[in-house]
This record gives C-alpha cells, sequence and structure tokens, in this order.
C-alpha cells in the first residue's frame, strides 16, 4: 500500500509540475503578442473614389463569318517495309539455337499439361490423424 501512495505521489508532482510550465509558458506568449501587435491605424481620411463615367457601350455589328479556306494536302509517300529478309545461309550456330528454343517451347508445354494432371487428383482427407492432430494442438500448457 505504501508503494502505491508514492508512486501516486510522484506521477501527481510531475503532472503539477508540467501544468505550472504550460502556466508559465501561455503568460509569456500573451506578453510576446502584446508587444508584437502593431497600433491599430486610426482612420483620418477616407480616399476618395474617382467618378467613373457612365455611358453607353458602343455597339459593334457582327462580322459575317466565312469559312476557312482548305488546304489541300497531299498524301504522304509509301514508305518501304523496313524488314529486310536474309536470303543468305542460316549459320549451324543460329539453327541450333532455333532448335533450343522450339525444344524449350515443348518442354514447358508438356510441363503444364502434367501439373494439370497433378491437379486433378481428388484431394484424400484422413479424419483420424485430422481428430489426432486437433487433440495435440488444443492441449493445455503447463
Amino acid at each position: 500500500m505504501e508503494n502505491i501512495l508514492v508512486v501516486l505521489v510522484i506521477i501527481g508532482s510531475i503532472i503539477y509540475k508540467m501544468y505550472t510550465g504550460y502556466k508559465e509558458e501561455m503568460e509569456k506568449a500573451a506578453k510576446r503578442k502584446q508587444q508584437q501587435r502593431p497600433p491599430v491605424p486610426t482612420p483620418t481620411q477616407q480616399h476618395p473614389r474617382p467618378q467613373v463615367q457612365q455611358s453607353r457601350p458602343q455597339v459593334v455589328p457582327p462580322r459575317p463569318i466565312t469559312p476557312p479556306a482548305q488546304v489541300s494536302v497531299p498524301p504522304a509517300p509509301k514508305r518501304a517495309p523496313t524488314v529486310v529478309s536474309y536470303e543468305g545461309e542460316i549459320p549451324s550456330e543460329v539453327k541450333r539455337v532455333q532448335r533450343q528454343k522450339s525444344d524449350r517451347a515443348l518442354k514447358n508445354v508438356t510441363v503444364l499439361e502434367e501439373k494439370k494432371e497433378t491437379e486433378k487428383k481428388p484431394f484424400e482427407f484422413d479424419l483420424r490423424q485430422a481428430v489426432i492432430q486437433s487433440a495435440i494442438l488444443e492441449r493445455p500448457y503447463k
């Protein structure tokens, strides 16, 4: 009981110190604001507004709308295709790389088919094993 009383007194004193520090800061801020406030200027003379002559606006007759002149743009010349086919002899290295790419593509297709087959297998569920594992997981800790 004595420990709780000591702790409460310490916490209370800390809160009181914080509150007094806050009050002091607020007083300092109020003094600063009073010193920084400029004196309010008193209106001694109002500026007269300039007289604006009101006149009727001039009516301008509307201009007739003329369609813009059509400019004929010549069609762009057709470009030659940028793809150039190679008609020479293809090196053996290039042929080998092309064969490897096609072989990899075929392997990927067969792997995807195997994955689909494995996904179709029914799921096996053992109720006895599930009950045992559930009991193990729900054991009370010591």
